[in-house]
């Protein structure tokens, strides 16, 4: 039979994968565009080392993520937001599972908590309902970080085999950063113990699992597309990230303290209350949390060092955070600062629901977001949720109180990114009924597509994504290269650059229609078969 360990874990594997994948938008939103793109690509022309746009190798990324989406889209032969999210939905899920895992060694209310931290965290979210590599980095983090620290605690070393493994996981879905951060986290870890021939070991392993895979990587770089590919995936995954222009150097300590909440703020919280007994790590529960708030401190110290800083690239300390935050429900009673700011906690879940409710009514009855949004169904489901929480505040345990009021915090902030966050988002980068018309116009009378001062990496490969058949669009950029277009050709330019544009230029097109791309004003100019 299962040990009671082993069924949370896959109850909670299986609840992620549902919750991270299921009612996702119609639409790309952010850089899932780009992502959808590659995978078509893929699908049209077989898997390659490196995901490819416009026929070309993309320098930033392995292709291993691409290829995931690719398997997960050979069933119904198109790219989908489904096919594109699944496998970030269930690298996710894995973070949810691991993260109980190591808080389950000492009490299986601290690995539970961990999780509902990390769930109350709506960038947390929002990262796994789309397409994110970023996430797989985290999960292989956090598993590392499980292996060494079970190994540790259960005197089983020979599970530390597959710490090598982790380092190359990886590697493969994010480059050098991708085995650079869990290696540090690891071998931190040993350090932190002086354990000085382990930490050896795994440095070893770390270096030459480095090695090996950037052997790989730009042998393959060099096969699919020469020695200017090789020198453009060195410069995107090494150079590019250590020198590029970025937020200062605090950015991870400041805006992001806000971003990553409630799971950022409230480890820090929990951190100075326990504080005291963190340093002195007497008992087993308190050396874990500090090496949990070490674990936090590589990644978030690492990653300011280097200068392109953006929000998922800390992805990797949330585990962490997430686990020492849970010790606020799970930490000693006669804490007294600890056991207030608890109870306050779990007094502001149990009023989540109904405040949420309040507010959904409020926000879809006055139409202030200006835009359709599912406020019934969301109104609805708060409710009920508000009401089911009341109820089992007054006839069930403290113990199982506290878990089902942090899951009724949970339920609701997903029940309002499914239903307002992520519907107002799809209104904000509007693109398919544009798209759509242009494939509509194309049947009736195909045409050349050109795209006129249109950003490659970004309004473009929106285009493309929803378009999904194989087209490779002219780009132009100057106003005269309007008139050398091919008679017939569909021109897509935005509103303010067409006004722009010389009036004798304008003489050689027709609008054909109006729409938004990418939130945009966008226009289909028709180039005149006559002058």
């Amino acid at each position: 039979m299962m040990s009671e360990h082993t069924k949370y874990s896959l109850l909670i594997l299986i609840a992620g994968i549902i919750c991270f994948s299921s009612f996702l938008p119609n639409d790309y939103l952010g850089l899932d565009d780009r992502y959808a793109v590659f995978a078509q690509e893929m699908l049209r022309n077989g898997p390659t080392f490196f995901p490819t746009s416009y026929g070309k190798p993309y320098p930033d990324y392995p292709a291993t993520t691409t290829l995931m989406t690719y398997f997960a889209s050979l069933p119904g032969g198109r790219v989908t937001p489904f096919t594109a999210t699944i496998p970030t939905a269930i690298a996710s899920a894995l973070i949810l599972m691991l993260i109980f895992r190591i808080g389950a060694i000492h009490s299986l209310r601290w690995g539970l908590a961990g999780v509902g931290f990390l769930l109350l965290t709506k960038t947390f979210i929002s990262l796994s309902r789309c397409v994110s590599p970023d996430q797989f980095v985290s999960m292989f983090t956090a598993l590392g970080f499980y292996i060494i620290y079970s190994a540790d605690m259960s005197g089983n070393n020979r599970r530390l085999f597959w710490i090598p493994f982790v380092f190359a996981g990886g590697f493969l879905v994010r480059g050098p950063i991708g085995l650079i951060i869990p290696a540090a986290v690891v071998c931190t870890y040993c350090l932190m113990d002086k354990k000085l021939k382990l930490f050896s070991t795994m440095a070893l392993s770390a270096v030459l699992s480095m090695v090996l895979c950037s052997a790989g990587l730009l042998s393959a770089a060099k096969y699919q597309g020469g020695d200017a590919f090789m020198n453009d995936v060195i410069q995107m995954q090494v150079m590019g990230r250590l020198y590029e222009k970025g937020h200062g150097i605090l950015y991870y300590f400041s805006e992001s303290f806000y971003k990553y909440a409630i799971c950022y703020p409230a480890a820090i919280i929990t951190i100075i209350i326990f504080w005291n007994k963190i340093w002195k790590r007497e008992e087993s529960e308190y050396r874990l949390l500090a090496k949990l708030i070490i674990w936090a401190f590589i990644v978030l110290i690492g990653m300011s060092i280097v200068s392109a800083k953006k929000e998922r690239y800390i992805l990797a300390a949330m585990p962490a955070l997430a686990l020492i935050s849970g010790w606020l429900i799970n930490g000693e009673k006669d804490e007294v600062r600890a056991f207030k700011l608890k109870q306050a906690f779990l007094r502001l879940c149990k009023f989540i629901p109904a405040l949420a409710c309040i507010c959904v009514v409020a926000i879809g009855y006055f139409n202030l977001l200006n835009t359709e949004i599912n406020w019934h169904v969301a109104s609805m489901l708060t409710g009920i949720l508000a009401i089911g929480v009341w109820v089992a505040d007054k006839h069930l345990k403290s113990e199982i109180n506290e878990i089902l009021k942090m899951g009724a915090g949970v339920l609701t902030l997903l029940i309002l990114i499914i239903n307002i966050s992520e519907p107002y988002a799809c209104a904000i980068e509007e693109s398919r009924p544009f798209v759509e018309k242009v494939i509509s116009m194309q049947e009736k009378r195909p045409g050349r597509i050109v795209l006129y001062q249109l950003v490659r990496d970004g309004e473009a490969l929106k285009f493309l994504a929803i378009y999904e058949k194989p087209v490779y669009p002219q780009f132009i950029d100057k106003a005269e290269e309007i008139t050398s277009c091919r008679p017939g050709s569909y021109i897509i330019v935005a509103e303010k650059a067409f006004k722009q544009l010389p009036e004798k230029v304008k003489t050689f097109m027709t609008i054909a229609y109006k729409g938004k791309l990418d939130g945009d004003e966008y226009l289909v100019l028709l180039r005149k078969l006559r002058e």
